[in-house]
């Protein structure tokens, strides 16, 4: 999302102290210079979470994940406007606790989430979806670092309550099969997802690995690739509605209903 000259950064934290403990996210629309929390310092995003992450949803809005034994804190929050400057997070809740939700071991411990654009290996769906993904040790302890993953499909969680959020997640690749613990992730210039992560032995060495989309997803999605597909996720909407149809359209190809702009 761009403000200005600018596209804005998010960046969640920890903070500790009477009244504050918790997880907040901050925002900058000048690239770092300046930062403003995201919500009011009495409302925090995740009361009882450490080492929260952040990631910046398709239509704008923002899912934290944080820090728990046997799972994952998920908060959205969702803004008001297309100005992107106020609104309010939903419920903060245990990925654990839901319906198909990130379930582990009794383990605590740091992981990443990302959200890439993907479409199906098999084509059966031509549109393009994002995905997120959400890596931490699936063991008892800290021990197999794993990845679990979600289709955002527009039918079911465009609207990217805190609920829809926390359901119906998959178990992907496991990394480690040993004592592993926190992880990171990103995409690299290749299309592949570089991943970084502690294991032992020597208490924590630094390992890392480039994998595929088709590896974490167990072969079906694969990464969205602008010139080898020809189409962008604008122009793959616009097919789906009818070529001469005119409209307004987010980042991730989905319609959005724009009647009032310009007002």
């Amino acid at each position: 999302m761009k403000k200005g000259n600018y596209s804005r950064l998010y960046a969640a934290m920890l903070c500790r102290g009477n009244n504050v403990s918790g997880a907040y996210v901050v925002y900058s629309d000048d690239f770092g210079e300046t930062w403003q929390l995201l919500s009011p310092a009495i409302v925090k995003a995740a009361s009882g979470s450490d080492e929260p992450k952040v990631e910046e949803l398709p239509n704008g809005n923002i899912v934290l994940s944080g820090r728990k034994s046997y799972g994952r804190y998920f908060n959205v929050f969702s803004f008001a406007d297309d100005t992107f400057t106020t609104g309010q997070w939903g419920n903060c809740l245990q990925s654990n606790q839901q319906e198909g939700g990130i379930t582990v071991g009794a383990n605590s411990c740091n992981g990443e989430i990302l959200i890439v654009r993907a479409k199906r290996v098999d084509g059966k769906y031509p549109h393009v979806y994002p995905i997120a993904l959400q890596s931490l040790p699936w063991g008892s302890g800290r021990s197999n670092v794993g990845i679990w993953w979600k289709p955002l499909v527009p039918d079911t969680t465009y609207n990217y309550t805190s609920e829809l959020f926390s359901r119906t997640w998959n178990k992907g690749l496991e990394v480690s099969d040993r004592q592993s613990a926190y992880s990171t992730m990103a995409v690299q210039a290749d299309g592949r997802i570089g991943f970084f992560y502690e294991e032992e032995p020597n208490g924590y060495c630094m390992v890392y690995v480039p994998l595929t989309l088709e590896q974490i997803t167990g072969g079906v999605y694969r990464m969205y690739d602008p010139v080898a597909d020809g189409i962008t996720p604008i122009e793959n909407e616009r097919m789906r509605d009818g070529e001469n149809e005119e409209g307004v359209f987010d980042l991730s190809g989905r319609r959005v209903d724009a009647s009032h702009l310009g007002k």
